[in-house]
């Protein structure tokens, strides 16, 4: 067996090996990376993928890392956010995993990282167990319990599609937003979103930007619970009575729009309510199946919004670690509101 670094002409096997390890959570989903497994990671930042490969030249093992830079309490600080750590159904209970992590960990500690990143979804016990120093890294700290709300999009009558005319001031208005957020993805990406805006005298008052990364990834929906199902056969007889997009059914690949950025002025909760029901009806009419919003739990302000217009959802943790001597500040962020971009997980 040979561990090393993928490159380009591993793109194929890497991506089959994605779709044969799926996420088994409470919702079960399989994400596909196709065509280009790499093209997330090149979205998210600088990365390297460490792959196993078999004596046939199989590809059974894979572990990546991305470079990130995040605001940590008012500081910009690249983050090593770790991922794709997927093994073929053929080598579960082998050594293999542990191989990958032990490599992975000699490369970041030679390329001198501190601040480690990844995020589980609920339910998934071994990466779990995995992260909690079993393979001879540091152990790994819960930092946000994140809830994925889930909105069904709806034709709203009242509601106007806009794209805003420009962007003036919205990098700078996110900024205001998630100042008061412990940890935060650095602002970028504005111009491959829709945005959604108010504005009052040319100040922007409220905003949503969207994202649909289906050119990067592609969820398919493998399984959910008997409530979930239930749910879903209701949505599915009320739909030609309700305005609603077509109701995502197991082995289908879901369209979702992505909640990338999101915020409000003082007191102007109802605005980002109302850009909320304009986004929902720009998903109705492109055919989305759901519009995914993701809010750690400590985020009051945003989950008191989103939680009544949210069907069902996706639940994960972040975890973190240190390789150096930053676990009091790791220990400063759980105890804060985190925000992570999920589209680009």
């Amino acid at each position: 067996m040979l561990i090393r670094k993928a490159i380009p002409t591993d793109n194929g096997q890497l991506a089959q090996l994605t779709a044969m390890t799926p996420m088994d959570g409470t919702i079960g989903l399989r994400i596909d990376r196709h065509p280009d497994f790499f093209g997330l990671l090149k979205e998210r930042g600088n990365f390297i993928v460490w792959v196993a490969e078999d004596n046939d030249g199989s590809i059974i093992g894979s572990f990546s890392v991305t470079k990130e830079l995040f605001n940590i309490c008012g500081e910009k600080k690249w983050i090593f956010y770790l991922g794709d750590l997927k093994i073929h159904p053929s080598y579960r209970g082998s050594n293999l995993a542990f191989r990958l992590v032990k490599q992975m960990y000699r490369q970041l500690v030679q390329d001198g990282a501190d601040l480690l990143l990844c995020n589980a979804a609920e339910g998934n016990a071994v990466v779990m167990d995995f992260f909690r120093g079993r393979a001879g890294i540091p152990e790994f700290i819960k930092v946000a319990d994140f809830t994925a709300y889930q909105l069904i999009p709806r034709r709203c009558r009242r509601a106007d599609n806009k794209d805003a005319a420009g962007l003036t001031g919205l990098a700078g208005f996110y900024d205001d937003f998630y100042a008061t957020y412990v940890f935060h993805p650095v602002i970028g990406h504005l111009d491959t979103c829709i945005h959604f805006i108010n504005r009052k005298e040319q100040a922007i008052t409220s905003a949503v930007s969207v994202f649909d990364p289906y050119s990067l990834k592609q969820h398919v929906l493998r399984h959910y619970s008997p409530a979930t199902a239930i749910m879903l056969g209701w949505l599915r007889m009320l739909r030609p009575f309700l305005d609603l997009s077509p109701i995502p059914r197991k082995g289908e690949s879901l369209r979702i729009l992505y909640v990338k950025y999101l915020g409000f002025a003082y007191n102007r909760e109802n605005e980002l309510r109302y850009l909320l029901r304009q986004v929902r009806n720009y998903a109705f009419t492109n055919n989305y199946h759901l519009i995914s919003i993701a809010a750690d739990e400590k985020d009051h302000s945003v989950r008191k919004i989103v939680e009544p217009l949210s069907r069902f959802v996706f639940r994960s943790f972040g975890l973190m670690a240190s390789l150096k001597n930053s676990m009091p500040l790791v220990r400063d962020i759980s105890r804060g509101i985190v925000y992570e971009d999920f589209s680009l997980l």
